[in-house]
């Protein structure tokens, strides 16, 4: 997971597009990953499956948290680093 973020948001930097969209985008794809593929494995192959609630509250912790801490903190924090030049 750690190099899809990575990858995703250093493209997208690269590109000049909306890094926190990126992050954003990357870290709800990684969620929703694992939650169904292990749905869809056992629909396919009739086993049972489960969704692991302490990996996505890790995600939530180390990607979520302090990106929306942020987002919230910017009034307070100061200008945008493009706004910055």
């Amino acid at each position: 997971m750690p190099s899809t973020v990575q990858s995703s948001i250093a493209f997208t930097s690269i590109g000049g597009g909306n890094v926190p969209a990126a992050l954003s985008a990357a870290t709800a794809s990684n969620l929703l990953g694992m939650g169904l593929t292990p749905l869809l494995v056992g629909l396919l192959l009739g086993a049972q499956a489960g969704f692991s609630a302490r990996g996505a509250g890790d995600i939530v912790l180390q990607l979520l948290l302090p990106f929306a801490a942020g987002q919230l903190a910017r009034p307070w924090i100061g200008r945008d680093a493009s706004e910055a030049v």
